[in-house]
C-alpha cells in the first residue's frame, strides 16, 4: 500500500541586485557553485550533481555542488542568502526550506522570499505509506477505517518533517469526517429530529464514512445500466 504525495527540490539564486542586463550578457563567467543543504549521497545531491554536470557541459564554466548539511536545511540556505548576489551561488532546497521553516522557527538567518529569487523545481519524489505486509492494512482506506476503529492506538514514524506533516494531513483530515459524521448521527437520533422528519415522510439513514461509501458504490453499480439503457443524456 502506498500513497503518493510529491515534494519538489526548489532551485533558487541568492536575490537582493541581481545583475543588470549589460551584466548579464557576459554571465556566467566564472564558476557557479550550487549549495545542496544535505550530505553527499542523498536525492538531492544525486540529482543536483547529475544537473551539475550538464550544466557544465553546455554553460562552458564549471558548476560545482558544495554540500552544506545540518540543522533542517537552514545552514545552507544561509550561506546562500548570505552570499554575493550575482548569480554564482544558488541553493538547492527542498519544502521544509522555503515553505515550512518560517513557521516552525521563531527567527531564521534568512527570508525565504525576499533573500531568494526563484529558478525553477527540479525535482519530485514520491512519499509512501508501509504498513506491516502480514497484519496491516491492504489500502490507506483500511487504514483510516482502522484508525477510526481504534482510536488514539495507531501511531506512525517519519523521517522529515514534510512526511510527518503529510501524516499529520491525513489524520486530521479523517480527525474532520469522523467529527462530522458523529454530529450528524447524533442530530439523526434526536427524538424531535425523527418526528418532524416522519411528519415530513422521511425517515433517518444514518451510517459510517465507511457504510457511506460502499452504499454510493452499489447505488452507482445499479443505476449506470438502466441509464445506459434509457439513453438518458443531459448535456
Amino acid at each position: 500500500m502506498k500513497l503518493i504525495v510529491g515534494y519538489v527540490g526548489i532551485f533558487a539564486l541568492s536575490l537582493m541586485g541581481l545583475a543588470s542586463p549589460a551584466f548579464a550578457q557576459g554571465y556566467p563567467s566564472r564558476p557557479i557553485r550550487v549549495i545542496v543543504p544535505f550530505p553527499a549521497g542523498g536525492p538531492s545531491d544525486v540529482g543536483m550533481r547529475l544537473i551539475a554536470q550538464k550544466m557544465t557541459e553546455s554553460m562552458g564554466v564549471q558548476v560545482l555542488v558544495d554540500n552544506r548539511p545540518g540543522a533542517n536545511t537552514i545552514i545552507g540556505a544561509e550561506a546562500v542568502a548570505k552570499a554575493a548576489p550575482d548569480g554564482y551561488t544558488l541553493l538547492c532546497a527542498i519544502d521544509s526550506t522555503l515553505t515550512m521553516n518560517q513557521f516552525m522557527y521563531s527567527k531564521l538567518p534568512y527570508d525565504p522570499i525576499k533573500d531568494f529569487a526563484p529558478v525553477t523545481s527540479i525535482l519530485w519524489s514520491p512519499v509512501i505509506v508501509v504498513v506491516d505486509a502480514a497484519t496491516g492494512p491492504k489500502s490507506v482506506k483500511e487504514l483510516l477505517q482502522e484508525a477510526r476503529t481504534n482510536p488514539g492506538k495507531l501511531n506512525f514514524g517519519s523521517g522529515t518533517v514534510a512526511t510527518r506533516l503529510i501524516g499529520e494531513q491525513i489524520k486530521s483530515r479523517a480527525a474532520i469526517v469522523d467529527r462530522l459524521n458523529q454530529e450528524i448521527r447524533r442530530a439523526l437520533a434526536m427524538p424531535d429530529v425523527i418526528e418532524k422528519l416522519s411528519g415530513s415522510g422521511l425517515e433517518p439513514m444514518a451510517s459510517t464514512p465507511t457504510e457511506f461509501a460502499a452504499f454510493i458504490k452499489k447505488e452507482a453499480e445499479r443505476a449506470e445500466p438502466a441509464i445506459r439503457k434509457a439513453g438518458i443524456r443531459l448535456d
